[in-house]
């Protein structure tokens, strides 16, 4: 108990230059893409649940009371898209703030 072995302390040096993407950038960009394709992709399956040609989607659509489950549906991914609207724009704000000032930017583990 008397002698306590030191903790050596690592230091990890990237191989990345320093203006390199730090994690923070990378989120954000990653964020901002996943947004995009979220929204794109929901407007596609929400226009087809609007359609009377939901059926190619489930077999559960079919007939007059599945058509009003699929209507149903499709206003939920209407609301989805209003969520990743807003990831979209609070993401996209990011990315363009960071463009905009590079010298700013803060590396996660600059040392």
């Amino acid at each position: 108990p008397e002698w306590v072995p030191r903790a050596r302390c690592l230091r990890v040096r990237s191989a990345l230059p320093l203006g390199a993407m730090d994690m923070n950038t990378c989120c954000a960009y990653f964020c901002t893409g996943v947004s995009g394709f979220g929204i794109l992709t929901l407007a596609v399956i929400g226009g087809v649940l609007m359609t009377d040609k939901a059926h190619f989607i489930s077999e559960e659509y079919a007939g007059p009371e599945g058509l009003e489950e699929a209507k149903k549906t499709a206003y939920d991914c209407f609301a989805a898209i209003a969520i990743y609207g807003l990831f979209l724009i609070f993401c996209g704000a990011r990315v363009m703030s960071m463009s905009r000032k590079p010298q700013d930017k803060l590396l996660d583990d600059a040392q």
